[in-house]
């Protein structure tokens, strides 16, 4: 007794014309159903996600499980290095025909990527603006970074407050949520260094020439010697997904969704929190 049946389907073009699936898409017998339905209803065939002529064959690959297609991500580097990659694995296992194309942009590249059609969706932290849908993965504390020779490596906790007494190495305008934190205490950092790629900051911080104030997802295995410190008061940024619209989206990103909500799930639901990492810090104690 086979587990198999062969589908054949017609879709109707207009009220005088149908055409066929292409011979060759099977699937197992109980998904058969719960899968074309999945797809019809997400809007696999609409006339704006699949070309004219098209849509036969996009049937055919998205319910016989060898969908084929594109997927461009804009994603924070720390999001392409932690989340990407677990979910990218398990997601080419079950789709190796989907080619998947990674730009680490800052927010605001990643919002104009989005604009202009460029990526199908980004891993960014919350927008200010509700143009597009937003699906939450992460709240992440900031955490302050000091060299381990620095006097600051001693103390427990650092009070956001010093940032103006103290020489910061801080992001060059990229990291939005930190500035939007600082702002309502009226914080106003005595930055000396900045740069735009986080490894760099922490290599300054490495010299002893700063502080700098850092996601704990940047800091996540990446800090070298340098000590963490938790904030006081603490200071958080939210990470998640920026879609233009999950119902329009190709059938391949809307998949893949799936898999990186999982992926996110499984990576942050087994981590402790963030003072009982094992970095090179004196947060453990606290």
């Amino acid at each position: 007794f086979s587990t198999k049946m062969e589908i054949v389907c017609f879709i109707r073009r207009s009220s005088h014309s149908v055409c066929g699936l292409p011979r060759g898409a099977y699937l197992r017998d109980q998904e058969a159903g719960a899968l074309f339905r999945q797809e019809a209803v997400q809007g696999l065939l609409h006339p704006r996600l699949v070309p004219e002529g098209q849509a036969g064959n996009a049937v055919a690959s998205a319910i016989s499980g060898v969908l084929e297609g594109h997927i461009s991500i804009g994603a924070y580097e720390s999001a392409a290095i932690h989340w990407l990659p677990p979910a990218l694995a398990r997601f080419h296992r079950d789709f190796p025909n989907i080619t998947v194309a990674i730009n680490e942009w800052r927010s605001d590249e990643i919002e104009a990527g989005l604009e202009d059609g460029s990526i199908d969706f980004g891993i960014t932290s919350q927008p200010q603006s509700r143009k597009m849908e937003w699906i939450s993965l992460k709240t992440e504390p900031y955490m302050a970074v000091c060299a381990p020779n620095s006097p600051l490596a001693k103390e427990l906790a650092f009070q956001l407050r010093r940032l103006e007494e103290t020489v910061c190495i801080l992001p060059y305008h990229t990291d939005p949520d930190l500035y939007q934190s600082l702002n309502p205490m009226e914080i106003r950092p005595k930055q000396v260094f900045s740069a735009r790629n986080e490894f760099t900051m922490m290599a300054l911080v490495a010299q002893n020439l700063g502080i700098s104030i850092l996601p704990e997802l940047v800091l996540r295995g990446y800090q070298g010697d340098n000590v963490l410190l938790p904030l006081v008061p603490p200071i958080y940024r939210s990470l998640g997904i920026l879609i233009p619209s999950v119902r329009d989206a190709s059938p391949a990103a809307r998949r893949f969704l799936q898999y990186l909500r999982e992926t996110v799930d499984q990576i942050e639901g087994m981590l402790p929190p963030p003072c009982m990492l094992e970095y090179a810090t004196r947060c453990g104690e606290c």
